[in-house]
């Protein structure tokens, strides 16, 4: 059986979110907003991070961090759509002495909303238009 794990920190949006998808696979779990602070929600984050075959982090870039080192500790494999800041480039060494892959920069932002914006510009281009200024709002719908 393949589970998914949803984890947030606003109380009752994990739940809501797994009612809403109506998956009996899909399980709602709580954390606490500083999953850098020793506390029993980032033991048992850590914990499920243990027991999973992969992470899919969609946190802020900020919070990255934690789940990060609790991937590596756990040997769990991380993939994020942020980009690479400091803290991902200092746990590099340790995540490949462990083996455990990180991916980032793997979503939207860097990814879908440039294939979608590349998409955009040849249509236009097709049609003999000129692309005189093009700005991307992280794939927000073009009107």
């Amino acid at each position: 059986n393949t589970f998914v794990h949803l984890v947030s920190v606003e109380p009752g949006a994990a739940a809501a979110l797994c009612r809403q998808l109506g998956r009996a696979n899909v399980l709602p779990h709580e954390a606490d907003a500083d999953l850098a602070s020793p506390s029993a929600s980032a033991a048992a984050v850590s914990e499920l991070i243990g027991r999973s075959d992969a992470v899919l982090s969609l946190l802020p870039a900020r919070m990255h961090a934690p789940v990060a080192r609790a991937c590596v500790a756990q040997g769990t494999p991380l993939v994020t759509a942020s980009y690479v800041d400091d803290c991902m480039r200092e746990l590099s060494p340790a995540a490949a002495a462990a083996g455990v892959p990180i991916l980032v920069e793997m979503g939207l932002d860097p990814g879908l909303d440039h294939i979608s914006a590349c998409e955009l510009l040849a249509r236009v281009r097709a049609r003999g238009g000129l692309v005189r200024e093009f700005r991307s709002v992280c794939g927000g719908a073009s009107s």
